[in-house]
């Protein structure tokens, strides 16, 4: 990575990366549902999945919190 990189190109390289292993991560927790292997009820993938839903939440909240703080008529 270099020192000469924009604010932007830094932004979309990491984005890249953080992205692609997220999805990784969320395509190694959905071989959880192979039942010859693992035992679940509908209440602990209920509870899997809001634990989910509030990280995601919390991330768009952070996100988007930056954005709608700048001032744009400076």
């Amino acid at each position: 990575m270099s020192k000469d990189m924009s604010n932007k190109e830094r932004f979309k390289h990491y984005a890249n990366l953080r992205v692609n292993n997220t999805l990784v991560s969320l395509e190694r927790l959905s071989y959880l549902s192979n039942t010859k292997s693992y035992q679940y009820t509908e209440k602990d993938i209920d509870k899997l999945i809001d634990i989910l839903d509030e990280a995601v939440d919390s991330c768009k909240i952070k996100l988007r919190s930056q954005i709608n703080n700048k001032d744009y008529f400076k």
